[in-house]
């Protein structure tokens, strides 16, 4: 399946007046051919920043993910037995031993294993796609009103989790 070309009328959040511009995630399996590739590396959770500063999307790859995002996308290699063995957070200092790290792993969400190859990331202004994810950041008094709008018509709960690490899992692939 193609990206499908954007259908919403997202208008109504340009009038809550964000300083940081939302921005529209997809999550696809085959190349965006009409959307240029991320030139260089970052972290996903960065990525989030770049798209607000660009006038064009852009999507990331396997290769140009240096953190663990790819993690939480489900492309990391088959046998990940160096951070399941929780090494890197205790190598980082982040964790007292790298159990505690183990144990903090269990928790989170991943997409299956080459399901999602490519994601693309624009901002509001920007947006040429259906996305599948929308990210704000601000002010709490403005995020409020997306969050209360969320809520509005089906009286759902909205939950919020997070885990020291691998913020990416729960800003991405929660719930996947």
């Amino acid at each position: 399946m193609a990206i499908r070309p954007l259908s919403h009328d997202f208008s109504p959040f340009e009038q809550l007046g964000f300083d940081d511009e939302p921005v529209g995630v997809k999550f696809e399996y085959l190349l965006p051919k009409t959307i240029l590739r991320l030139s260089e590396p970052m972290a996903m959770c960065e990525m989030v920043r770049e798209a607000q500063t660009r006038d064009t999307p852009f999507y990331m790859d396997e290769s140009n993910e240096d953190c663990m995002g790819r993690g939480a996308m489900g492309m990391m290699p088959d046998d990940p037995s160096w951070a399941e063995a929780g090494l890197i957070g205790e190598r980082m200092g982040i964790f007292s031993d790298a159990g505690a790290n183990m144990r903090c792993m269990r928790h989170y969400t991943t997409f299956s294993r080459g399901a999602v190859r490519y994601v693309v990331f624009a901002r509001l202004s920007a947006l040429e796609f259906e996305p599948d994810l929308l990210i704000f950041s601000g002010p709490m008094s403005q995020c409020e009103v997306i969050l209360r709008a969320m809520a509005y018509s089906t009286g759902e709960m909205f939950e919020s989790k997070a885990t020291p690490v691998f913020q990416c899992s729960w800003l991405y692939s929660y719930p996947n």
